[in-house]
């Protein structure tokens, strides 16, 4: 068995099927409950920017096959389309995809943090779905130490955490505290609940909410901040000197004539941070030609990237193919398992044997003496042959050493790869 990843980002794919995908991923949850019996276990990583499947099968080419009909009839897209725009990685590369998207690697601002809670999330699903295998679940949870491993070995993790706190950074350097502002979010999707605890955390503490989809009071209850309606938006925009939008929804949900005369009732002395985090542009362009606004958007905050990250990304990549290699060979290593204890179990029988035996003929004492020097002999004449086996996983050669037991002891281990 192994990993078949399918999945595309915001490098690949239109905003539009993100969005689909992101819709629709509770249907293809659902869709893989029935798959076949090929497909062992499935993780879905479905968020505004990325849309990923890992699945652990038997057999690729139809299992990539059945994905790829999955993903298309879901969209209501053509196969062909879907194949164009979907990577494939299987095996050692689909968990090297996975190591480098979990720490961060993979993501709009290099090393952002948030991307590790949406895989824990997503591992969490398909364990309540039932849908987490064995290998999944440890494939996942190695991403995880690995991701903690790189932002500590590297700069990635003080620098590139959460986009969000990259743009309040640079926030700062036109607003000075950003802790004694106002904020506006416009938005209430998955990122808004990001967005609202970064900016409690920095310590803002005057935060309202916009949508325009008409969510915004079920969001600011659930979030203890304030629901602002269609109406009062431009007034929102008067009070708050930080603005940020991540709604994902087509169309500039903030537009400069709003921004206009939401600047004619506020201080004029006072300016204006918009964050633009939305992959289709939320704030319009012109905004940041007005007096007193500037506007961060996603792609300055790609290009913020300090000096120090192309050092760091070199370590992280190198950190991440050793652990890649390591974890194949511990997942080598246990597919040799059911044959060392086969061999323990054949070599722990006849220990048995033998002192039952000698504690007919000489009794107990005689028996335990008997037992403890036999156990020390087996465990020196085990130590070669385990580690021979683990040594040939590890080179993937497992079989060799299944053949080599059973031709020796006449054991049967089980299952060829």
């Amino acid at each position: 068995m192994a990993i078949v990843f399918l999945g595309a980002d915001f490098h690949d794919a239109p905003l539009s099927l993100l969005e689909a995908f992101e819709a629709q991923a509770d249907t293809v949850r659902e869709r893989l409950c029935h798959a076949p019996e090929s497909i062992h276990g499935s993780i879905i990583v479905a968020t505004c920017n990325r849309a990923e499947l890992y699945v652990e099968s038997d057999l690729f080419h139809e299992t990539l096959d059945y994905l790829i009909d999955l993903i298309a009839e879901v969209l209501v897209e053509r196969p062909e389309v879907i194949g164009k725009i979907f990577r494939v990685h299987y095996g050692t590369s689909a968990t090297r995809h996975l190591f480098a998207a979990t720490a961060g690697l993979e993501s709009m601002v290099i090393g952002e943090g948030e991307i590790a809670a949406q895989m824990r999330k997503a591992m969490g699903v398909a364990q309540s779905l039932g849908q987490l295998s064995a290998e999944l679940s440890l494939l996942f949870q190695r991403s995880l130490q690995v991701a903690k491993g790189v932002w500590r070995s590297t700069e990635l993790g003080n620098s590139g955490r959460s986009i969000i706190y990259t743009a309040l950074t640079l926030s700062s350097a036109t607003l000075g505290d950003v802790a004694t502002k106002k904020a506006l979010i416009v938005g209430t999707g998955a990122y808004a609940r990001v967005i609202t605890a970064a900016l409690k955390r920095v310590g803002i503490a005057e935060i309202e909410v916009y949508s325009r989809s008409g969510r915004a009071e079920a969001f600011a209850k659930s979030h203890g901040i304030t629901p602002v309606s269609q109406a009062d938006l431009v007034s929102s925009v008067a009070r708050a000197e930080v603005i940020v939008s991540a709604s994902g929804s087509s169309g500039f949900a903030i537009h400069k004539d709003q921004v206009s005369r939401a600047l004619e009732q506020s201080d004029a002395s006072t300016p204006k941070v918009f964050i633009d985090v939305a992959l289709s542009r939320d704030v319009d362009p012109e905004v940041a030609r007005l007096d007193g606004c500037s506007v961060i958007n996603l792609d300055m905050l790609r290009l913020h990237n300090p000096p120090e990250h192309a050092e760091s990304i070199v370590k992280a990549e190198s950190i991440i193919d050793q652990e890649t290699l390591a974890f194949h060979e511990s997942l080598h290593e246990r597919s040799v398992e059911p044959a060392i204890s086969a061999l323990r179990a054949h070599i722990d029988a006849r220990v048995v044997t033998e002192v039952e035996a000698v504690r007919r003929r000489a009794g107990d004492a005689t028996a335990h003496e008997v037992e403890r020097a036999l156990r020390r002999v087996t465990n020196s004449l085990l130590h070669a042959p385990v580690v021979k086996g683990k040594e040939l996983a590890r080179n993937g050669r497992p079989d060799d050493y299944k053949d080599a037991l059973e031709l020796l002891f006449g054991l049967d281990v089980g299952q060829r790869a």
